[in-house]
């Protein structure tokens, strides 16, 4: 499903959900007030398409999918994401992810990420103390700040 709406305040990501799927792709595109949060669901890869009519953004942010539960290629998802988020990234913006490091370790993403896009990770602290455990299942999760 692509889809993408606005996020306000107190809003569940499943009413969220529902109204962008009843929603035409002109409503979808709509613009938020400030504060708000834009939200848009899709392929990664396909960011300039599900963002068209947008300022370009300055911080992208998201928590890779990881786990058994998400057991997709994740590899192979930031290999065609990362270069369309650089792309439509505005000049001297971030991107920051977090991972299951379980599954990749730091040294491994960072050296994938390197080969994917030209943006420096940032290293050094606080960036290479961001490591955390969050729950029986995922023991451990990693981020990464490119920019």
């Amino acid at each position: 499903m692509s889809a993408e709406g606005a996020v306000h305040r107190g809003e569940s990501a499943r009413s969220l959900e529902e109204a962008a799927a009843s929603q035409t792709g002109a409503q979808r595109r709509r613009r938020v007030a400030p504060g708000d949060v834009r939200l848009a669901l899709g392929d990664a890869a396909d960011a300039a398409k599900l963002l068209n009519g947008m300022k370009r953004p300055h911080l992208i942010v998201t928590d890779l999918p990881y786990g058994m539960q998400h057991n997709g290629p994740l590899l192979e998802l930031l290999a065609s994401a990362l270069p369309a988020w650089e792309a439509w990234l505005e000049p001297g913006g971030a991107i920051a992810f977090s991972w299951d490091a379980t599954r990749f370790s730091r040294e491994q993403m960072i050296a994938h990420v390197e080969r994917c896009c030209g943006l420096r990770v940032r290293r050094g602290e606080p960036y290479d103390a961001m490591a955390h455990a969050v729950d029986r299942v995922i023991k451990q999760r990693d981020v990464v700040v490119l920019g």
